[in-house]
């Protein structure tokens, strides 16, 4: 979600995206795949605009079972291209469904 009062195409002004995941008992992970909608899924109160965004990841070393993992996200939005624009971090508690 995006806070912002002006329409645009997120590809347009997205320098960067990474995530990063923790299982519980397992060190952070980085994922593989990222991937998101160019255009807004819908807007809410007309200042913020929300995206798709498709995460996932192949871990190979264990099986993986149902469970709540933190989840750690870094954007970087840059309408200017200023330096002084800085990359934001998300974090969340997030359900893994294996799916193999």
């Amino acid at each position: 979600m995006v806070n912002t009062d002006a329409g645009y195409r997120l590809g347009a002004y997205l320098r960067d995206i990474k995530c990063w995941i923790t299982l519980p008992g397992r060190a952070e992970q980085e994922l593989d795949s990222v991937a998101y909608s160019e255009q807004t899924a819908c807007e809410y109160d007309q200042h913020t605009m929300l995206h798709g965004l498709w995460i996932a990841t192949v871990i190979r070393e264990f099986a993986i079972k149902p469970c709540v993992a933190n989840f750690r996200m870094m954007y970087h939005l840059s309408f200017t291209g200023s330096p002084m624009e800085e990359p934001e971090f998300i974090e969340r508690k997030v359900p893994v469904i294996p799916r193999f």
